[in-house]
C-alpha cells in the first residue's frame, strides 16, 4: 500500500519499511530481556549451592516457566547463560553442565529486581519503571 501512496508522499515505503524494522527490533529487544528474566527466576528455583548443574535440567525448568515454552533449546539457553556471564562449563557424557554460584544468581536477581525468600524461591519480580516509580513517589 505504502508503494502506491508513494508517488504522492516522498518517501513513504522506506519511512514504513525503516518504521518496521525499528519495531521488530524493539519486540526482538523485549523478548530476550523477558526470557533472561525467565531463565533467572529458574535458577533462582533450583540453584541451592555452589555446583555443576546439567544444561537440559535448567532447559527443561526455563521451559516450563514459559507459556509456550515447548521451542525452547538447550543451545537457546546456553546463549543466555553466557550472556549473564555464566561461562564455567563442561561436557560430560549426557551433554553440557554449567557451574552456577548462589551469589551470582542472587546478583542477577537484585539486577533485574526479582525477590527471592531466603529458601531462594520467587516471591515477585516488578520491571524497572515500576521500581523507579516506587522510589521516586
Amino acid at each position: 500500500m505504502a508503494k502506491f501512496f508513494d508517488q504522492s508522499i516522498n518517501g513513504l515505503s522506506d519511512k514504513m519499511k525503516s518504521l518496521a524494522v525499528e519495531k521488530n527490533k524493539e519486540i526482538q529487544r523485549e523478548n530476550s530481556l523477558s526470557h533472561e528474566i525467565v531463565l533467572v527466576k529458574t535458577l533462582s528455583s533450583m540453584v541451592k549451592e555452589d555446583k555443576y548443574y546439567k544444561l537440559s535440567e535448567i532447559k527443561k525448568e526455563m521451559a516450563d516457566h514459559l507459556e509456550f515454552g515447548d521451542w525452547v533449546n538447550e543451545k537457546y539457553v546456553g546463549k543466555i547463560l553466557r550472556r549473564l556471564g555464566f561461562t564455567q562449563k563442561r561436557r560430560v557424557a549426557t551433554g553440557y553442565e554449567y557451574f552456577l554460584k548462589v551469589s551470582e544468581v542472587k546478583e542477577w536477581c537484585k539486577r533485574l529486581e526479582i525477590s527471592v525468600d531466603s529458601e531462594g524461591s520467587e516471591l515477585s519480580e516488578y520491571t524497572e519503571e515500576e521500581g523507579n516509580q516506587n522510589t521516586s513517589g
